[in-house]
């Protein structure tokens, strides 16, 4: 997205967004200004930002931990952005547990996600809560009007999934599958739209 087209989402937002009454808010200065949302966004964005850059590899793996332990806040909120039965597969449920149990909430972003949390940890449902993606309408909708060079062939059957290319979205059993229908003369075409820390690995797997 170009800066021109960010600064009218920006100021999309604070128009679409904006209190019935006129409502001010003090800055560093001491002077008010009237609320935008937008500023909101932004300055959330950049401090998390800020944040996330600040954090070791290992630190990143275990954001849960860090939160509670070195972040000094009076209400403290974990995320968990994917179904916790897939995290179990990989790490130790049980640690999750004392770090759940230090936080105010811990949201997810699907009902279902959130269900499993509950069954996993009944003793403290009531903690776990659901938060969807908030994802720009004003994005999607210049993306989607934005040219492509590939060409879909009516010959085939064409497939498309997005999504970032991590472990969790299982991107290399889309590979696996899509082998087995061409393999069996299937005329498929399997797009996938995205980037993440898989993409060489995958890429090397389709051949």
């Amino acid at each position: 997205m170009s800066s021109m087209d960010e600064k009218k989402e920006a100021a999309g937002y604070g128009e679409k967004f904006r209190p019935e009454r006129d409502v001010k808010v003090i800055k560093k200065d001491g002077s008010l200004e009237s609320f935008n949302v937008q500023k909101v966004i932004d300055a959330v964005g950049k401090s998390a930002y800020r944040a996330l850059t600040k954090f070791t590899e290992d630190e990143k793996k275990h954001i849960c931990q860090y939160v509670i332990d070195k972040v000094n806040a009076k209400r403290k909120i974990l995320w968990v952005h994917s179904n916790f039965e897939n995290i179990k597969k990989n790490e130790d449920a049980a640690a999750y547990k004392e770090y759940f149990c230090k936080a105010d909430k811990v949201v997810s972003i699907s009902d279902k996600c959130v269900q499993v949390l509950q069954n996993n940890y009944p003793d403290m449902k009531n903690k776990f809560v659901f938060l969807p993606n908030l994802t720009s309408s004003i994005v999607l909708s210049n993306t989607a009007k934005a040219d492509i060079d590939e060409v879909f062939s009516k010959d085939d059957f064409n497939i498309v999934s997005v999504g970032r290319l991590t472990e969790a979205k299982g991107f290399d059993m889309a590979i696996d599958a899509l082998k087995i229908l061409k393999d069996h003369k299937v005329p498929v075409h399997w797009w996938i739209i995205g980037d993440g820390e898989l993409r060489k690995c995958l890429e090397k797997q389709a051949g």
